[in-house]
């Protein structure tokens, strides 16, 4: 028998022995949770940082998790995870949620309404002018409605469409 000969066995053990390992590592690896199991985790969690990370793993999913965003928005009472999940909606460009953040502008806590002015700049590629998250809700909500007039022209824009519609071809 020559030497190669005698190497053809050791090989196919080492091959078995890789495959084996790597077979076993990837079933049992822990699958992703789904958009909803983590939707579920970031209003349901007994702990409020628990429900954050949660919120943070939701938001940085890709728009086909934006239902599940939209609704642990509207119904968390951690502001955190309300700031996250603000942060999700402008990433995936989710103009559907335009009104929410728009109404998130005047939120009681400052975080969500910090997140909710940066996100409305992003969408809509305005500076966000005249509005300040530390106003008075009075003085909020006159800026919030200069916004929104703005966004109801966008929305019935062409151009808007156009867009709406290249990004759904990347998606």
């Amino acid at each position: 028998m020559s030497q190669s000969s005698k190497l053809y066995p050791v090989a196919g053990i080492l091959l078995i022995l890789v495959v084996a390992w790597y077979g076993w590592r990837w079933i049992s690896s822990p699958s992703k949770p789904s958009p909803q199991q983590l939707a579920d985790t970031a209003l349901k969690a007994p702990k409020p940082e628990d429900r954050e990370r949660a919120a943070v793993c939701l938001a940085q999913m890709e728009y086909t998790a934006v239902p599940e965003m939209c609704r642990v928005f509207q119904e968390s009472d951690v502001p955190a995870v309300k700031a996250a999940i603000v942060q999700g909606l402008a990433l995936n460009r989710d103009f559907d949620s335009m009104d929410l953040l728009l109404d998130a502008m005047n939120d009681p806590v400052l975080l969500v309404r910090v997140r909710a002015a940066g996100a409305v700049q992003r969408m809509l590629q305005i500076e966000v002018v005249g509005f300040r998250p530390d106003a008075s809700p009075e003085e909020r909500l006159k800026a919030i409605k200069i916004y929104r007039a703005e966004w109801n022209k966008m929305r019935a824009s062409p151009a808007l469409k156009n867009f709406r519609e290249k990004l759904n071809q990347l998606r």
